[in-house]
C-alpha cells in the first residue's frame, strides 16, 4: 500500500452519461490511481445510482492508497441548471458512502461538468468550451460573464453524437423505404451492429436507443471518409450547428484578445467534423484546443485550487 500524507491527496471526478471516472493525485497533480464505474448523469440515472457510481469509482481509485482526501471535486452534467435545487440532498446521500464518511464536508465540491471539461484544456479563466460527445453544449466565460448555449438534452443537442446518430438512422430508414438514395452509412452501420436489414436495426435501436444512436455517428464518420455525400452533409450540418453556438457566445462575450476554444467529446475525432467546425468559427482570436487530458483532470486542477 502506498503511504501518503493526508494533505497530499486530492480527487477529481467526472460523472458522465456512460461512465464515471475518478482520479487520485497528490498536490502536485501527480496521478496516483484511477477508478471507473457506471454513469452519474442525473438526467439518465436517479440520485442513489449516481451516488453509488461516484463512490465506487473513488473507492476503486483509492484501493491501494492510504489517507483521507483533502479536496474532492465532482463534475456533473446539468447540476448548475435543472438539478441545482437537489445539490444538498445529493451531498447528504454522498456522505453516507465509502471514503466520504471520513472527508470534511467543506472539502467536497459539486461543480458543472462543463467547468471541469474546460479546465482540462486550459489553466485560464476566460474562454469557450464546446462539448460534442453524446450530448452537445457551448459555454463561455469572460470576467464575470457566463454564457451557455445548447445542452438541452437528447432531443435538442444539435451537433452531438446523438444528433448525428438520429440523422444516420433517418438516412438508413429513408433509403430502405425508397424515399431517399442509398447511403454507405447503412453498410458501415451493419459492421457495427451486425443487422441484416432495417427492421433488425429498428429492434436494436429501440431496445437501447441511448447507447445505439450515438454509436451510429461512427458509421457516419467512416462513410464520410469514403466520400459518401449523405454522411459528409450530416457532419457538416452538425459542425455548423456547433459553430453557430460558439459564434453566438463570442458575440455576447466580446473577447478583446486571444482566447481558448476547448473542444471536448468524441465527435472531434472526426477530421471532417472538426475541420468544418473550425472553419465556421469566425473570430481570428480563437485558439482551438483539443485537450490531451480527460475532464477528470480538469476536476483535479480545480481540487488543487480549492
Amino acid at each position: 500500500m502506498k503511504s501518503l500524507k493526508k494533505n497530499n491527496i486530492i480527487i477529481g471526478v467526472d460523472g458522465g452519461g456512460t461512465k464515471t471516472e475518478a482520479i487520485v493525485a497528490d498536490a502536485d497533480l501527480n496521478i496516483l490511481n484511477r477508478g471507473l464505474s457506471g454513469p452519474a448523469n442525473l438526467r439518465n440515472v436517479d440520485t442513489l445510482t449516481a451516488v453509488e457510481n461516484i463512490s465506487r469509482a473513488i473507492d476503486l481509485a483509492m484501493e491501494s492508497i492510504s489517507g483521507v482526501p483533502q479536496s474532492v471535486v465532482i463534475g456533473l452534467p446539468a447540476i448548475k441548471e435543472e438539478f441545482s435545487s437537489g445539490v444538498a440532498d445529493f451531498k447528504k446521500e454522498l456522505f453516507k458512502k465509502g471514503i466520504f464518511r471520513r472527508v470534511s464536508r467543506n472539502n467536497v465540491h459539486i461543480v458543472s461538468d462543463q467547468e471541469i471539461a474546460f479546465r482540462s484544456g486550459t489553466d485560464g479563466n476566460d474562454g469557450i468550451l464546446v462539448i460534442s460527445g453524446t450530448g452537445a453544449v457551448v459555454r463561455g466565460w469572460r470576467s464575470k460573464k457566463d454564457i451557455k448555449v445548447s445542452g438541452w438534452g437528447y432531443f435538442a443537442d444539435e451537433g452531438s453524437a446523438f444528433w448525428v446518430g438520429i440523422k444516420a438512422y433517418q438516412a438508413i430508414t429513408r433509403a430502405f423505404d425508397g424515399r431517399a438514395k442509398n447511403t454507405d452509412i447503412t453498410r458501415n452501420a451493419k459492421k457495427i451492429f451486425m443487422f441484416k436489414n432495417a427492421i433488425e436495426l429498428n429492434r436494436i435501436v429501440y431496445n437501447d436507443f441511448k447507447k445505439v444512436i450515438p454509436e451510429l455517428s461512427i458509421a457516419v464518420d467512416n462513410s464520410a471518409k469514403n466520400g459518401d455525400s449523405v454522411a459528409i452533409e450530416i457532419l457538416k450540418e452538425g459542425a455548423g450547428e456547433l459553430a453557430l453556438g460558439v459564434n453566438l457566445v463570442i458575440d455576447k462575450l466580446n473577447f478583446k484578445k486571444q482566447f481558448p476554444v476547448v473542444m471536448v467529446g468524441g465527435m472531434f475525432k472526426s477530421v471532417i467534423f472538426k475541420k468544418e467546425f473550425q472553419r465556421l468559427v469566425k473570430d481570428k482570436n480563437a485558439i482551438f484546443v483539443l485537450p490531451n487530458d480527460t475532464p477528470a483532470i480538469g476536476a483535479l486542477k480545480i481540487a488543487k485550487k480549492k
